[in-house]
């Protein structure tokens, strides 16, 4: 008796998804090298259409990180944020909060605009934010799904701009349900992922 199935299911459910064919044919392959020449002309296939996917300005760099959601914000983190950064993170929810721990850890001096969880930061909140706290760096979280809040992260994105402030949108899972903001209006360093933090 075999544990595998041997014919095909329908599976309706929310989760685990049917695997197409195609998909199962390129598991079946032999495996590639990391440092095969093959294997860097597939790198550089997903960074160009990851580029086209965000609407990304010409010279910008997108890169597929192998890994769960949580390890993507923490590269962008870890490569924005040091010692005595200033940092502003706007909380609508639990992610933020959690974005907010994560640049503290990195030794970022955060200070937060805490909004009432279920609404939307109001960017005119920020502004006042950022003329009485100089920041190098804002963070937001897109879809803070915690709470149901859809940030206006452009608008967000344009004030932190306009206070000299780099931008970080944690846009997780946000593919799945609201237009990209990582146009080149919105976020400088936009993680995102098709699956759960």
């Amino acid at each position: 008796m075999s544990l595998l199935p041997e014919t095909d299911r329908i599976l309706l459910g929310p989760g685990p998804s049917l695997t197409a064919p195609r998909v199962m044919r390129a598991m079946a392959a032999p495996t590639v090298s990391h440092l095969d020449p093959l294997m860097m002309r597939l790198l550089d296939d997903v960074r160009e259409r990851l580029g086209r996917l965000f609407g990304a300005a010409d010279g910008s760099l997108a890169l597929a990180v192998s890994g769960t959601g949580t390890s993507g914000m923490e590269t962008v983190v870890a490569n924005l944020v040091r010692e005595g950064t200033p940092a502003t993170v706007v909380v609508t929810g639990y992610f933020g909060d959690r974005l907010a721990q994560m640049c503290e850890r990195y030794g970022a001096t955060v200070t937060r605009v805490d909004v009432e969880w279920g609404r939307a930061c109001d960017p005119d909140t920020l502004a006042r934010h950022l003329s009485a706290n100089k920041s190098d760096v804002v963070a937001m979280v897109h879809a803070e799904t915690s709470t149901g809040v859809l940030n206006p992260v452009r608008e967000l994105a344009r004030v932190a701009g306009e206070h000299g402030a780099l931008t970080i949108v944690d846009a997780r899972q946000l593919e799945m349900i609201a237009p990209s903001p990582a146009a080149p209006t919105a976020g400088d360093w936009t993680p995102t992922v098709s699956e759960a933090r």
